[in-house]
């Protein structure tokens, strides 16, 4: 009898042990979410990623043209807003960029785009694509575009 009364304490401290320590779990991940919670919602993230993301990869000069006219379109939509703009990098890869603050010296305004790269990419080429992440919101930052060798 006396044993089965130790073994009845000693069985409830275990499961009021595991209970306090799913707890302090359940809050650290609240605060952690909480901190990095960036105000966008993942539909949001999704609506401003998905146009773009079917140009990943190699495309023809004609559906990196459409891309930048896109990117241009989005660009001339957003003027005040930076973490809506995306910059454009023509000749190398967006892949490193990932802080909207920090896009590098590639970055071109709406005026270069239409100036300048629009008039470099051919239609009988092929270009290779990638993207920039923002870190912290997990938008689409940056586009790189470099042609296939």
């Amino acid at each position: 009898m006396e044993n089965a009364s130790k073994a009845l304490i000693i069985a409830g401290a275990i499961l009021l042990s595991i209970l306090i320590i799913g707890l302090g779990m359940y809050i650290y991940n609240m605060a952690a979410d909480a901190i990095t919670d960036t105000g966008l919602d993942k539909t949001k993230i999704q609506a401003h990623n998905e146009p773009y993301d079917r140009y990943l990869g190699t495309r023809s000069g004609t559906d990196v043209r459409t891309l930048v006219k896109n990117v241009t379109n989005n660009n001339n939509s957003h003027p005040d807003d930076e973490t809506q703009q995306i910059a454009v990098v023509f000749g190398s890869s967006a892949a490193g960029i990932t802080d909207v603050n920090n896009r590098g010296s590639g970055y071109l305004t709406v005026a270069d785009i239409q100036a300048n790269v629009l008039t470099q990419i051919k239609a009988g080429q092929t270009y290779t694509v990638d993207f920039g992440y923002d870190a912290k919101s997990g938008l689409i930052i940056a586009v790189g575009i470099q042609l296939k060798q």
